[in-house]
């Protein structure tokens, strides 16, 4: 019936959520490079590790697409879903409030597991609930999700980076309002 029928309110409101899901995701991975400036004059860190920090959201990432991603096909996509929205939101409040490059590195990694478990499943949901006639427009429609999250995240990042510092852009994921 979701195959064959036509792209009702309902379809495109999913394949919408998947949309911004997405969003956030390209929004999460970029912050370290957001605020890389500031995290590294505030902590005197190396370039080392400043590539620590942004290996351990990607290291992340990759756990989270081999290890989290497959639970999906046995607890189902939408926890899965929101299990990975738990872990990414957690994690980039918990970052704003990291004391030194190890708990952020930490931080960063968790939050990048449930990156890596919402882009597949998130792929999934997207295609299962478009119609066949729809379904390329719509998986095209949530992969530009990634690079306008990153772009619309780094325009919000540069306004939050001069106004309110670094944590704050690292909480935006996480919370409404800047802490």
């Amino acid at each position: 019936m979701l195959d064959e029928g036509e792209m009702s309110r309902f379809k495109w409101t999913t394949v919408a959520v998947c949309v911004t899901l997405i969003m956030l995701d390209g929004f999460d991975v970029l912050v370290v490079a957001f605020t890389a400036a500031p995290i590294s004059a505030e902590w005197k860190l190396s370039g080392a590790v400043l590539g620590f920090l942004f290996s351990a959201g990607l290291f992340g990432m990759a756990a989270g697409s081999l290890f989290l991603a497959p639970w999906a096909d046995r607890f189902g996509r939408q926890a899965i879903t929101l299990l990975s929205l738990a872990l990414i939101s957690g994690g980039m409040l918990a970052s704003g409030f990291a004391q030194n490059d190890v708990q952020l590195g930490a931080l960063r990694a968790i939050t990048g597991l449930g990156i890596g478990g919402m882009l597949a499943s998130v792929g999934v949901i997207t295609a299962e609930y478009s119609s066949r006639k729809w379904r390329s427009t719509s998986i095209a429609l949530q992969a530009t999700g990634y690079p306008i999250g990153a772009t619309i995240g780094g325009t919000i990042a540069a306004v939050l980076l001069t106004v309110y510092g670094w944590r704050s852009v690292l909480s935006l994921a996480a919370s409404p309002r800047p802490r």
